[in-house]
């Protein structure tokens, strides 16, 4: 984050590390974010959605198409999903359709690659 200081007036901030977990194979890529309202409140059970459509689309000798998973958001507005990276699938030049939906319909949508690494936040 960029912090921007005007005078001479002293503060202090405070932050904690935060740690994601890691996949449950090593092949995997967890990609997480938080999800907050234009109020800047936590966004409760909306629904993100991670997919590739294209067929045939293989991960190492077994045929994985259409490939998708999709999450909840907890009380924190915090999600997770373990994903292949693009680079590990056959085409490795294939992006994720990522879908964030809430209670009151599609609130993001976004195509990108997943990188080969053990955790990724997904910024929107």
């Amino acid at each position: 984050e960029t912090l921007r200081v005007n005078g001479n007036e002293d503060t202090v901030y405070y932050a904690n590390a935060f740690d994601p977990g890691s996949p449950p194979q090593p092949n995997l890529c967890r990609v997480f974010g938080w999800i907050y309202d234009i109020e800047n409140r936590p966004v409760v059970g909306a629904k993100i959605e991670a997919g590739i459509k294209k067929v045939p689309l293989r991960y190492l000798n077994v045929t994985i198409s259409p490939y998708g998973k999709s999450t909840l958001s907890d009380d924190e507005g915090y999600w997770y999903l373990d994903l292949y990276p693009n680079s590990s699938l056959i085409p490795s030049n294939t992006k994720y359709n990522f879908n964030l939906f809430s209670p009151s319909g599609t609130i993001l949508r976004l195509e990108t690659e997943v990188p080969e690494q053990g955790t990724w936040e997904l910024q929107w």
